[in-house]
């Protein structure tokens, strides 16, 4: 069990249409660990209530409103794609997001061992 909950500290929600991936509670800014915005207003919202419908792009309006400036530039670091894809998750231990035993290992021995 220990191995697969450190499997699920080391993923971030991957954004397709938004649809799926709760603005407050899932973890899917690329910090250093994978995280929601630090909350300023809290509500059930969706990313796709930050994505402009028409353009397919980051509606920036809505982030002066809703996000801490600190989380804006991670929030703009996430490319959306004009043809959507359902949300789903990647791997935020590596470049390439991709999982990997090696960046596993190494998640496993930053963490203290009550953590893992």
């Amino acid at each position: 069990m220990a191995a697969k909950d450190l499997v699920n500290q080391g993923l971030r929600r991957t954004i397709g249409t938004g649809e799926h991936t709760l603005v407050w509670e899932d973890l899917w800014l690329p910090d250093e660990t994978a995280r929601p915005p630090t909350i300023s207003q809290y509500s059930d919202s969706t990313l796709r209530d930050l994505i402009d419908p028409v353009k397919k792009e980051w509606d920036t309006n809505k982030h002066g409103n809703l996000l801490y400036p600190n989380d804006i530039p991670l929030v703009h670091s996430l490319h959306l794609n004009r043809n959507p894809k359902p949300d789903g998750y990647c791997w935020n231990q590596s470049i390439s997001a991709k999982y990997s035993v090696k960046s596993d290992y190494m998640l496993a021995r930053s963490k203290p061992d009550s953590e893992i």
